[in-house]
């Protein structure tokens, strides 16, 4: 069973996707990259092909409490006023585990 991984490793997984896709993408853009009514927020991930622009972010469940779910919409409703722009919020489990310590039981064999 794989581990989940970090908001970080998927954010760069999901460039990747948008690269595969014909995407220029830039991760943890600075403000004076992204478009006005963004420069105010922490974004993760933007993506741009054509007049095409998204906007992406990674969270993990534990990371949507009450304050991260406002902003979150105060980024979404900034990309709606941006033409040709979406926002895509990609939800990862809450943390990252390490595995289970190996444990070997040894059983007598008695035909």
């Amino acid at each position: 069973m794989p581990f989940p991984l970090t908001e970080h490793q998927r954010l760069v997984l999901l460039a990747q996707e948008y690269q595969r896709r014909g995407y220029h993408t830039t991760l943890y853009p600075a403000k004076q990259v992204l478009p006005e009514p963004l420069q105010d927020f922490f974004i993760g991930l933007i993506a741009q092909a054509d007049q095409a622009l998204i906007v992406a972010d990674v969270r993990t469940r534990e990371n949507l409490t009450l304050a991260g779910a406002f902003d979150l919409h105060q980024i979404a409703r900034s990309v709606d006023a941006l033409p040709n722009a979406t926002f895509e919020l990609v939800v990862i489990a809450n943390e990252v585990r390490s595995p289970p310590p190996f444990t070997h039981s040894r059983q007598e064999y008695s035909p």
